[in-house]
C-alpha cells in the first residue's frame, strides 16, 4: 500500500511540475495573472500530499486506485474550489478528493 500512496505523491508531483512549467513559459504578464492559480495550485498539491501520507482513508486500496488512475486532480480541485469560493481550498480539495 506504502508503494502505491509514493506512486501518487510523484503523480502529484509530476502534475505540477507540468503545470509549473508551463507557467514559466508564458511572459512576465500572465505570471502575474495567474498568480493566484499558481498559488492555489500550490497549496492543493500540498493538502493532497499530506492527506495521501496522513489521513486514514488511504488505507483503502479502492480510494488510493481511483486516485491513481484519475487525471488532473488537481485541475479538478482547483475548478471545483473556483466554482465554490464559499468553501476554503482545503474543504473543496476534500470534498472533491472523497467524491472520487
Amino acid at each position: 500500500m506504502e508503494e502505491m500512496k509514493e506512486k501518487i505523491i510523484e503523480k502529484l508531483d509530476a502534475e505540477y511540475e507540468c503545470f509549473f512549467q508551463d507557467m514559466m513559459r508564458t511572459s512576465k504578464e500572465n505570471l502575474f495573472a495567474n498568480s493566484a492559480e499558481i498559488e492555489s495550485k500550490k497549496a492543493i498539491q500540498n493538502i493532497l500530499r499530506n492527506e495521501v501520507k496522513t489521513n486514514p482513508k488511504f488505507d483503502d486500496l479502492a480510494l488510493v486506485k481511483k486516485m491513481l488512475y484519475t487525471d488532473n486532480l488537481m485541475e479538478s480541485s482547483f475548478r471545483y474550489a473556483s466554482d465554490h469560493p464559499e468553501l476554503s481550498i482545503k474543504d473543496a480539495t476534500l470534498k472533491i478528493l472523497f467524491s472520487l
